[in-house]
């Protein structure tokens, strides 16, 4: 009988320690995961002050550089001459890819029906429909009206039957990303400019395609100077899967992709003089000639600081880069009289474009963009701002 007490004692205890390892096991467990969960949170607030110090960098560039004139002799485009590019700090390090000029870029926005027809104006159902999503009214466009030769085309508002299963409607103003316009009636079809069976990565390549073709490209010499070309900035890809959601209002993400070399949706509708490459000038007005002429002033070291039609011609003269007894002489001042008479030209930029990377110290890594707005306020006190209008984080970083 004693022997059976002890026994079933030993099984108490026994399963005891069983429970007692069990609890403390799934407490070890939890711990573990909390401190997995401490650790990943840390993680994530380190990133986020390398990005705010990349920030900070960036805000204190642009607020410092010259105000009155942006070109790519300025601070902001010599990052790695300023010794400004990346820094390393307890967090870890952070580096600036790209930062550049919103507005050397061409606002789709504001360049009007007669730029977008001749970028999209073999697909006129689409181009319509395009129209129909940027102006303020609900009356389709009708082809006959436009161009003779589209009678049977006619634009989509948000009564047509294309957008009822969808979870937009056109905008009926400005886009606030380019990648709206994939979603407007006709992009998709196997004749639009965008086939719904086509990759994402391909539409952006063929939107890169539509912004050059605006224009040709403006090879060129002068004299013994061969003209450089800006090179475009890289082709970022949207996420897989996801889609904007063009009637979300306010959007935060608004546009994080500079799809396409010449598009932008940010911006007063100016382009600036010192900053656009040849496809934005030729898509401004300006004829290859006078491209020509005017990327040779620049990338000699110049800046343009007015944007007055005889101060552009004067100075192109000073510096040889237009000569007043050559046989183009007086069909280039034309040229650039007539394009600065649609005041669509600025020498000064309020919009830019960064693209950030960093890593911790642990090695995670952040990837972001953001738009970034200047601006000069005088209350309570004279100062310029830098205001953070988007914001993506986390994409693929060619």
């Amino acid at each position: 009988m004693k022997l059976n007490k002890q026994g079933q004692i030993s099984i108490i205890i026994l399963w005891a320690m069983i429970l007692f390892i069990f609890i403390a096991l799934s407490f070890a467990k939890r711990a573990s995961h909390e401190v997995k969960m401490v650790l990943s949170t840390k993680e994530r607030v380190q990133g986020h002050f390398l990005i705010w110090d990349t920030f900070k960098t960036i805000e204190k560039l642009l607020k410092n550089d010259e105000r009155t004139v942006d070109s790519l002799q300025d601070r902001w485009a010599r990052l790695k001459d300023n010794y400004l590019k990346e820094g390393t700090t307890k967090e870890g390090s952070w580096e600036i890819m790209k930062l550049y000029d919103e507005e050397s870029l061409i606002d789709i926005n504001k360049i009007g029906p007669e730029v977008l027809k001749t970028i999209f104006g073999s697909y006129p159902e689409y181009y319509l429909c395009l129209l129909d999503w940027l102006d303020e009214d609900d009356i389709p466009k009708q082809g006959i009206n436009i161009d003779p030769q589209w009678g049977g085309y006619h634009g989509a508002e948000k009564d047509d039957p294309f957008y009822e299963d969808k979870e937009y409607s056109p905008r009926n103003k400005d886009m606030h990303s380019l990648y709206e316009l994939f979603l407007i009636k006709g992009a998709g079809d196997d004749n639009g400019p965008f086939p719904s069976k086509e990759s994402t990565a391909l539409k952006e390549q063929k939107i890169n395609y539509f912004a050059q073709i605006i224009n040709p490209v403006a090879y060129a010499h002068s004299g013994t100077h061969q003209v450089p070309i800006v090179a475009p900035p890289p082709l970022i890809p949207w996420p897989p899967g996801t889609i904007p959601d063009p009637n979300s209002g306010e959007n935060p993400i608004r546009d994080p992709s500079p799809t396409g070399t010449g598009f932008t949706v940010y911006g007063d509708g100016k382009v600036n003089i010192n900053t656009a490459g040849d496809t934005v000038l030729g898509a401004s007005g300006f004829t290859p000639a006078t491209i020509i002429r005017l990327l040779t002033y620049r990338f000699r070291g110049n800046v343009f600081k007015q944007t007055g039609a005889n101060y552009i011609i004067q100075q192109l003269v000073n510096t040889k880069c237009l000569l007043t007894n050559e046989q183009a002489y007086s069909q280039i001042t034309s040229n650039i009289t007539n394009v600065v008479s649609k005041g669509k030209i600025k020498v000064n930029s309020d919009y830019f474009r960064a693209y950030i990377k960093s890593e911790t110290t642990r090695g995670t890594e952040n990837t972001v963009i953001m738009v970034l707005k200047r601006e000069r306020v005088t209350d309570p006190k004279p100062e310029t701002k830098i205001k953070i209008i988007a914001w993506w984080e986390n994409f693929y970083l060619p």
